[in-house]
């Protein structure tokens, strides 16, 4: 087993604004990452999208570039789960508890923010990481 516990500061907080943000054009997302050797990688997701309060926050990433691996597609299409609302795909179990809020496909995939893994990486930890948005023309 790893342990994947870095804490991770965030300016853009809550998923309805980042729907905000996401819903008014296209935007990509581009994350950031050094691991605990000090290698650093990165991920591009040309397509990038957290939907709004009725699809439960349904995240479209994809299109990913880079030298990190794709970490993401798991969670691709997924619904938004938190202990109160448990939208993964695992019946009778519920991975936020354990795992936190995340659009968690079933328990197996880690959470990104504060407890960073990135399954592609070879010791799955994360030292740091960075996520930013930016508008596609």
């Amino acid at each position: 087993m790893f342990s994947c516990n870095v804490s991770v500061p965030h300016i853009l907080k809550g998923n309805k604004n980042i729907h905000s943000v996401t819903s008014s054009g296209k935007y990509e997302l581009r994350i950031d990452l050094k691991d605990l050797s000090n290698t650093k990688k990165y991920a591009v997701y040309k397509t990038f999208e957290v939907g709004d309060a009725a699809s439960k926050y349904k995240l479209t990433v994809g299109n990913y570039s880079g030298n990190a691996g794709d970490s993401m597609a798991i969670h691709n299409g997924m619904k938004f789960s938190t202990i109160d609302q448990d939208n993964d795909l695992d019946s009778g179990a519920d991975c936020a508890r354990p795992y936190g809020a995340w659009w968690h496909n079933h328990c197996g995939t880690r959470r990104f923010l504060s407890k960073l893994c990135w399954n592609t990486l070879k010791t799955y930890s994360v030292k740091t990481s960075v996520m930013m948005l930016r508008k596609l023309k």
